[in-house]
């Protein structure tokens, strides 16, 4: 049975469910002071500096239960959470505390809200608008079918510093990919084919980047004799 690690735990998944509830009860009273000692406040983000679990979300302690710590600040500044609602961060920041950039939402909402498609910012803070878009056939992909161009172009330029044979043998490939699927080939054939042909122009050019350069200089030849013209 797979399991789900939560407050350094494991759990079985119906467990889990029944357990992860405890992020979300009202928060007992404590010393606000000992909270925002951790608190790291921004022109933005009120960014948590304690503990951060896998997901992002700021845990805080109080007693021998563990809190979000953006639904303690929330409490603290704004008052109980309405009974059945989630804190949405509006900024997509998760270690945010900030309770400005917490709205209550239904969980429908807050789990529409998170969807790729729906946002509008890329994870850099990129704007998802204008040429600053690609777009994408597959419409279901990771990203909603978009990609930052900005992004794109920078990790391009990291590659090209780390890589300079990066983009000949990525051309390559993708005229190799292009050509098999104008033969007829299936997708992944093309695939292959062009996996192929990139690691075997990473091969030629290895061996021509091994050429010492300059070359050694070599031997100087022996003028040949001048010969008498035919009929002088």
């Amino acid at each position: 049975m797979s399991t789900r690690i939560c407050c350094g735990r494991s759990w079985a998944p119906r467990s889990y469910a029944s357990h992860a509830s405890h992020h979300n009860r009202p928060v007992k009273t404590f010393d606000p002071a000992r909270f925002w000692a951790k608190v790291q406040r921004g022109p933005g983000c009120w960014e948590w500096t304690a503990y951060k679990g896998s997901s992002g979300y700021g845990d805080f302690g109080i007693g021998s239960r563990v809190y979000r710590a953006h639904r303690v600040a929330y409490e603290l500044v704004r008052g109980p959470i309405p009974a059945g609602l989630h804190l949405d961060h509006l900024c997509r920041n998760r270690g945010c505390v900030n309770p400005g950039h917490l709205e209550p939402v239904t969980q429908a909402e807050n789990t529409r809200r998170g969807e790729p498609a729906s946002r509008t910012y890329c994870p850099a803070g990129h704007s998802y608008s204008g040429a600053n878009v690609r777009r994408y056939d597959r419409a279901a992909s990771h990203h909603g079918g978009r990609q930052c161009a900005t992004c794109r172009r920078e990790a391009d330029a990291r590659r090209r510093a780390a890589d300079p044979t990066y983009w000949t043998a990525e051309a390559a490939s993708n005229r190799a990919r292009a050509a098999a699927l104008r033969a007829g080939l299936s997708k992944d054939e093309a695939n292959a084919m062009a996996r192929a042909t990139r690691r075997r122009v990473r091969e030629a050019l290895a061996i021509v980047d091994a050429i010492p350069d300059p070359l050694p200089d070599l031997p100087t030849l022996p003028e040949a004799p001048s010969l008498p013209l035919w009929g002088a």
